[in-house]
């Protein structure tokens, strides 16, 4: 199928990809604070680590449709970006939480939304780059 305007499409692909671990994180998120009793930023980093591997793997075998050889390389600069965002996000919810006392739940929902188009150009234009 060729669609009119493969950057959006790659785009919606990414949205998909991140929504569905947004998601998967979420819920690892809340049991792990509710649940397991862990602090809501301790929980958010194991969430953050195990959907890294799951969102690279989604992202360059779907959204991105990578096929470059040097995929180490490219993992490499994918968990470099995430750190990035990462940090980024973090400081926002700790923020919103403790400075501003916004539920972590809704505080992560709000950030998410905002860091969409940041970790979408960051991945296409670093991460998931085309020679």
């Amino acid at each position: 199928m060729n669609f009119p305007n493969q950057k959006l499409l790659e785009f919606v692909r990414f949205l998909v990809v991140g929504g569905l671990c947004y998601l998967l994180g979420l819920a690892l998120l809340y049991v792990l604070t509710e649940h397991l009793g862990l602090h809501y930023l301790v929980s958010l980093v194991i969430a953050m680590l195990i959907l890294s591997t799951i969102g690279w793997s989604m992202n360059r075998s779907w959204a991105f449709r990578s096929t470059d050889p040097k995929w180490l390389a490219e993992a490499q600069r994918y968990v470099a970006a995430n750190l990035t965002a990462w940090l980024i996000t973090l400081a926002l919810i700790a923020l919103l939480v403790s400075g501003l006392g916004v539920n972590y739940l809704h505080a992560s929902a709000a950030v998410a939304a905002l860091m969409a188009i940041f970790n979408y150009l960051l991945h296409r234009h670093w991460s998931f780059r085309k020679k």
